[in-house]
């Protein structure tokens, strides 16, 4: 047995839902995703109608809905956006490749391999001799270390 709760806005469009085993459950975690939504739309100054509380429903979900909910969420921790594993998708960066000015470059890459990173860039640079000779670097950014990384500063 399962249950979904959902919080509707003062116009009963959803804006929050919780799914649980137990109808409290899903309720309170119904009630959490609207607080947090609120306070978060406060923090960005964006309050609006839409944060007007309306209705709170609960269901019980079929036994075939649970079930394939169930499924669904345990095949999307293991995969990622547009099918891709998750975690397998990694960042490059490429600061040398020939711009359409004399000044600094810099270009971001998702991509499985250094490879695909390439051939993903390679269409988008400016078509120069040094750029189509494939006379650039990609280079893969350490996602294990917080921090962060200036590509290009504007120091020409």
């Amino acid at each position: 047995m399962s249950y979904l709760a959902i919080v509707k806005d003062v116009d009963g469009m959803p804006r929050a839902w919780g799914h649980a085993s137990r109808e409290v459950d899903a309720r309170a975690e119904a009630e959490r995703q609207w607080a947090a939504r609120v306070a978060q739309r406060r923090r960005d100054g964006t309050l609006d109608r839409s944060e007007e509380r309306g209705e709170t429903t609960c269901e019980e979900l079929p036994r075939e809905a649970a079930e394939a909910e169930t499924r669904i969420e345990k095949v999307a921790k293991k995969v990622g956006p547009i099918g891709f594993p998750a975690a397998s998708l990694r960042v490059w960066t490429c600061e040398d490749f020939e711009g359409v000015q004399p000044t600094g470059t810099a270009a971001v890459v998702v991509a499985k391999t250094k490879r695909a990173a390439r051939k993903l860039l390679a269409p988008l640079l400016p078509q120069t001799p040094r750029n189509l000779a494939g006379d650039w670097t990609v280079v893969e950014l350490d996602q294990t270390i917080p921090g962060a990384r200036v590509l290009s500063d504007g120091d020409y």
